[in-house]
């Protein structure tokens, strides 16, 4: 995967899903209470007192069994593709454009 900047998107007729930097694919850190009790956690200020906060490298270093995301996965179709839309009011404006996924899928 590659950063680009989101005025690339405007530019092209779709990109795929895999290609764009999605929440599902964010790894994060968790609180760990005791020895194998795990909440998974953005930063250490989610924690409490009693649970100490590991960052997603040291998450999968003590415990690799243990996958959090920033969100759940989509579950889009491996041939989705993002496009972009004009709104209706700013048709003219590509600054004012939203995003969507196209399920392409044919029968």
């Amino acid at each position: 995967h590659d950063w680009r900047p989101p005025s690339t998107y405007l530019t092209g007729d779709g990109d795929e899903v895999d290609d764009v930097c999605t929440c599902e694919k964010v790894v994060i850190g968790a609180c760990q209470y005791g020895g194998d009790s795990f909440t998974c956690a953005v930063s250490p200020d989610a924690c409490d007192s009693e649970s100490t906060y590991l960052g997603a490298k040291q998450l999968r270093d003590i415990n690799p069994g243990i996958d959090c995301r920033l969100c759940d996965d989509f579950g889009l179709p491996q041939n989705a593709v993002l496009k972009l839309a004009p709104h209706a009011a700013n048709a003219a404006d590509p600054t004012q454009q939203s995003s969507s996924i196209d399920d392409t899928t044919t029968s």
